[in-house]
């Protein structure tokens, strides 16, 4: 999606460019935040731990992710030396619809399966733990009776390309909910949602221990930019990775090469008259590389 009203200091989720909102209601993918479900506290169940092959359900509850951190024992292949802890909550009076699962595999070769089982229209992972050192992984997940259309995507990738993966996930209306390392690659777990897709998220990511987490989660609040002096892009190009792609078009100039560049650029009247949207898609314009009249580069980004 090509959003004119994206701004620098935009916190997730915004939608269609303006201020930030909280999370729609009946969205799982925000561990309950500033919903009817927690707007009042938490009412406390349990603080329980689940291993080796166990599998744990609360039923109108809502809970934390896994615990954070190595909680296996030094590995040597059995899977119970691994257990993860967890707390669950009890809905508010009047409403229901809400189950979290806790559940360990006592096999990491099962891994997939689970997954497959866990990719349901109702159902979002909420936290992983991916251990083959140890043969086993625990996952959480939030279960629902009140919608549907969520749609989990998969992403490995390397962990230095976590944060333009997070921002490009963003920019496609679906949010990560988890992630694990694994082998040397991180291992992503992406959501979107029928109900929304529209919304653009800003992201920001961390790298963090367990010693300066608190720090580091209040920095995330961080506005990078001065309020009044914020200035509006379009949205692709928030992530660090986007290249404009390549385009061919024709003008009052003549015929000409360039890159596709969101409407959203302002443009003079002279450079609106010799510019055509080319073979861009909609909400875009060709703009050339070279100035037609000199030859020399225009500096458009992406040209080559």
């Amino acid at each position: 999606m090509s959003g004119c009203g994206s701004t620098g200091t935009m916190q997730a989720p915004l939608r269609s460019g303006q201020q930030p909102v909280a999370p729609r209601a009946f969205d799982l993918r925000f561990q309950q935040v500033d919903a009817p479900t927690t707007s009042s506290g938490y009412l406390p169940h349990i603080l329980s731990n689940v291993e080796g092959g166990v599998i744990q359900t609360f039923d109108d509850n809502i809970g934390t992710g896994l615990s954070v951190g190595d909680d296996c024992n030094a590995p040597t292949g059995n899977p119970l030396d691994c257990a993860w802890i967890f707390s669950t909550f009890f809905l508010p009076v009047g409403q229901s619809g809400l189950s979290m699962t806790y559940q360990t595999s006592n096999a990491f070769a099962n891994l997939a399966i689970d997954l497959d089982a866990l990719a349901l229209p109702n159902t979002v992972i909420t936290s992983i733990q991916l251990v083959p050192p140890s043969d086993t992984y625990a996952i959480s997940s939030i279960q629902t009776t009140q919608t549907t259309g969520f749609k989990l995507m998969h992403l490995t990738v390397a962990p230095t390309d976590i944060g333009s993966t997070v921002a490009s996930q963003g920019l496609q209306s679906r949010v990560i909910t988890a992630l694990s390392f694994n082998a040397g690659q991180v291992e992503l777990f992406a959501y979107g949602w029928q109900a929304d897709t529209t919304t653009l998220y800003d992201t920001r990511v961390a790298s963090v221990t367990l010693s300066n987490v608190g720090a580091q989660a209040s920095s995330l609040d961080t506005k990078e930019c001065k309020k009044g002096a914020e200035v509006c892009v379009p949205s692709e190009t928030l992530d660090p990775k986007y290249v404009p792609p390549a385009c061919t078009a024709s003008s009052v100039v003549g015929d000409y090469d360039g890159v596709c560049i969101s409407d959203c650029v302002p443009r003079d009247f002279l450079t609106d008259i010799a510019t055509d949207q080319g073979n861009c898609a909609n909400g875009f314009f060709c703009a050339p590389c070279k100035d037609p009249l000199t030859g020399a580069s225009t500096g458009a980004p992406g040209c080559k």
